[in-house]
């Protein structure tokens, strides 16, 4: 049932309402008040004492009116001497005995504007010290120790009686409040100079990130020579708390640091936004590139050992920014060539210098920015293996090798990033040949020999975290077709279907990778981490498997249907080997038997799969 006002009581209610505030309150108090059953409404007579208006009732112009906020209840008198509407200036809220809050009028003049900042600086709002206190006990006893500890809460001499607290005198009463009100205040103003001092302005604090982004690609070789100096400096202080405390540190100075808080940062949706908008993203993408970092001299591990750090660390932020938000993933295939093109171009650029002009160091590393330049093209580019040979890895040191390997396995994470859920992405992504560089990548790392090295954990971990993505992909594909081909209907030039997705990441090289991960050596990786590559190894063949298996059974065959329809045996030998492999009760193993019991039903769901 909707409250209906009577006809001039809003009028008359509404003479006294000056501020914007006060008028906000009544509005949300009249909207709160709870219906009453209908009554008879009547016409209420002015006299000197208030009345309740009923529900319906009418009221005549003039009569001074009053809300109790806690009930709803209005009430109504003749306009007494002191209530002359001409020096009423504005509202109050009292509170009587029974706590029970009404909007009363201001005597005169006490509300005059010209008063109101003064009246405001002045008011100290009612505190409940009792509930001062509480808090206040929960600090710790050397922060309550600074203050010079709490007071005692005044008790009563009869603790039983029901009217115990009248007996607690009046001078203990206002003592304690005045330690609590003394206490009170302090804290909190510590509290208050707390979140100025460590409380970041965030768009600034990414400016400042930006500006370090820019400041190295202007001057690569001058930011590693930083970060060297840095760790000189730490390498040679025996204090622990250097790296998570220093001044260095927090402020990020440096590209490494900096690059590891913004990653940090960028976990945020609102931070990440505003990275973007303050221009950071080309940047990002920039530090990918090789060129951008002019390291000239092939035979410096050094230098090549913190370029792949930086590559890291960028290719971690880029992936952390667009896993936040279905609204940041249009970023993944953002051409950003045209602003790349303007830094890299800069005259200002120290590499622009003409001692390197001169040296071929620009012509060596010359970036194509003929075409489109994106995160995600940036990141997979990095895995077509004509760029750079694996032989020049194999005569860098041991450290930069592993940093390497780091860096592939962080770019793997941040294309997963990209791709997952990102339908537009995928099909860009296979048009381009994306799924084939990936692969033919791993099992080429698989295969060779990388320096003194040979395959390490890194590789066989880059190896399971690009078969997996492969995975995600694929099921994606099949279990939302319809939504998949809905959502990407508009984009027709670059459209591929989700058989052609499947296809892509169902190829020979695909499937010799799915294999070739169940047989990850034991001996190399330690029990349960081979356990737990061979287990997702499983689940991918479970996916991939039909369509490797239709894939060999047709390549058997020479397109020939009758013999394709005989069937294929692809991985069968494989899965069972496996099989007899975690099917071991009571061998020692370790294997809990649930656990065993969940691979076994694995292998038979990739078994029925297969059939």
């Amino acid at each position: 049932m909707q409250r209906r006002s009577p006809p001039n009581t809003l009028q008359t209610m509404a003479a006294p309402f000056r501020t914007m505030a006060l008028s906000a309150i009544l509005l949300i108090a009249t909207i709160l008040i709870t219906p009453k059953p209908c009554a008879h409404a009547i016409e209420i007579v002015g006299t000197d004492e208030w009345q309740l208006i009923g529900e319906n009732d009418t009221v005549p112009a003039g009569l001074h009116i009053k809300m109790d906020l806690s009930t709803g209840e209005r009430w109504a008198r003749l306009v007494q001497d002191g209530d002359d509407h001409g020096s009423i200036q504005g509202v109050a809220a009292k509170m009587d005995s029974s706590g029970a809050l009404s909007i009363v009028d201001d005597p005169a003049g006490e509300a005059d504007t010209s008063s109101g900042r003064e009246e405001t600086e002045a008011f100290k709002p009612e505190r409940d010290y009792e509930m001062m206190h509480r808090v206040m006990s929960r600090l710790p006893p050397e922060e309550l120790e600074r203050f010079g500890g709490l007071p005692a809460l005044p008790t009563p001499k009869q603790k039983n009686d029901k009217e115990a607290v009248l007996s607690i005198r009046p001078e203990d009463r206002a003592e304690f409040e005045a330690k609590m009100e003394e206490l009170w205040t302090l804290r909190q103003e510590e509290l208050r100079k707390f979140q100025e001092d460590n409380l970041a302005d965030i768009p600034k604090v990414l400016q400042e990130r930006i500006e370090v982004l820019k400041s190295y690609v202007s001057d690569p070789k001058l930011g590693r020579e930083k970060v060297l100096e840095k760790k000189k400096h730490q390498s040679e202080d025996d204090s622990s708390e250097v790296d998570f405390e220093g001044e260095e540190t927090v402020k990020a100075d440096d590209i490494i640091e900096c690059l590891r808080d913004l990653e940090y940062q960028l976990s945020d949706i609102d931070h990440a936004r505003d990275f973007h908008t303050l221009g950071g993203w080309p940047y990002l993408v920039a530090l990918l590139h090789e060129p951008v970092h002019m390291i000239c001299d092939a035979q410096s591990p050094t230098d090549r050992a913190l370029m792949y750090e930086v590559q890291s660390l960028a290719a971690m932020a880029i992936g952390t920014a667009i896993g936040n938000l279905g609204e940041f993933r249009s970023w993944a295939l953002e051409d950003v060539s045209s602003a790349i093109d303007v830094i890299l171009k800069d005259p200002t650029r120290a590499v622009n210098s003409e001692e390197n002009l001169n040296n071929g160091c620009v012509e060596r590393y010359n970036l194509n920015l003929d075409a489109t330049v994106s995160a995600l093209f940036s990141l997979v580019n990095s895995f077509d293996i004509t760029n750079r040979s694996q032989r020049e890895i194999a005569v860098e040191e041991r450290t930069a090798r592993d940093l390497f390997r780091t860096y592939k396995l962080r770019s793997v994470y941040a294309i997963g990033s990209l791709l997952r859920g990102n339908a537009l992405a995928q099909q860009h992504f296979v048009s381009k040949n994306g799924p084939d560089t990936l692969v033919r990548y791993v099992l080429g790392i698989l295969s060779s020999v990388n320096g003194e090295d040979g395959v390490t954990k890194l590789d066989y971990k880059l190896a399971s975290k690009v078969l997996a993505l492969g995975e995600d992909i694929v099921m994606g594909v099949i279990l939302e077709e319809e939504d998949y081909i809905k959502n990407d209907s508009d984009h027709n030039t670059m459209f591929v279907s989700p058989n052609g997705m499947v296809a892509a990441f169902t190829t020979e090289p695909w499937c010799d990778l799915s294999l070739r991960m169940l047989s990850s050596p034991t001996e190399l990786l330690g029990e349960s981490q081979a356990r737990s590559m061979k287990e997702r190894a499983m689940s991918a063949i479970r996916a991939l498997g039909p369509a490797c298996k239709a894939y060999e059974a047709n390549s058997q065959c020479n397109g020939s249907q009758e013999c394709a329809e005989g069937g294929s045996t692809w991985g069968l030998t494989e899965v069972l080997q496996v099989k007899s492999e975690w099917n071991r009760e009571g061998s020692g193993d370790g294997l809990d038997s649930v656990y065993r019991r969940e691979l076994l039903d694995l292998i038979d769901s990739v078994m029925q799969a297969l059939q």
